[in-house]
């Protein structure tokens, strides 16, 4: 892209230009957004993983229904964001949609299948234990 420079006067000119219509500008830019927010976020997906316009769609609205570890149903009322696609950090594929719990904690767990067991049976032992109390 060529780089304009703007010279003061025509800073100053577009500065008062949106401070007198800022309302009007601020109404444009929330429809554009509303209008291409999905679209925005597909070109991301597929940016962001290399995958096909296809299956970036087809992964943007499997994120908005359930979580493919613990089966949870996305909610809107409930999320303020859509599930998360986890992938693989060392090779970049897709793996499925976890909701944000499950997707905090595999990273917090470091992806170690190890750990999860440990903490599986840490918690069976310890919830048996108290229920039987």
């Amino acid at each position: 892209f060529p780089v304009t420079i703007h010279t003061e006067e025509e800073r100053n000119r577009h500065k008062d230009k949106y401070a007198k219509n800022r309302e009007k500008y601020l109404a444009q830019k929330r429809v554009y957004e509303e209008t291409y927010k999905e679209r925005r976020t597909i070109v991301t997906i597929m940016n962001k993983y290399g995958l096909s316009e296809d299956t970036a769609k087809k992964l943007y609205l499997d994120s908005m229904k359930t979580c493919d570890s613990c089966g949870d149903e996305w909610n809107p009322l409930l999320h303020n964001k859509r599930f998360s696609i986890d992938h693989c950090h060392n090779s970049g594929r897709v793996r499925g949609i976890l909701c944000i719990p499950c997707n905090t904690s595999l990273g917090l767990l470091k992806e170690s299948t190890s750990r999860m067991n440990k903490l599986i049976a840490y918690t069976e032992e310890v919830c048996n234990k108290f229920n039987k109390e």
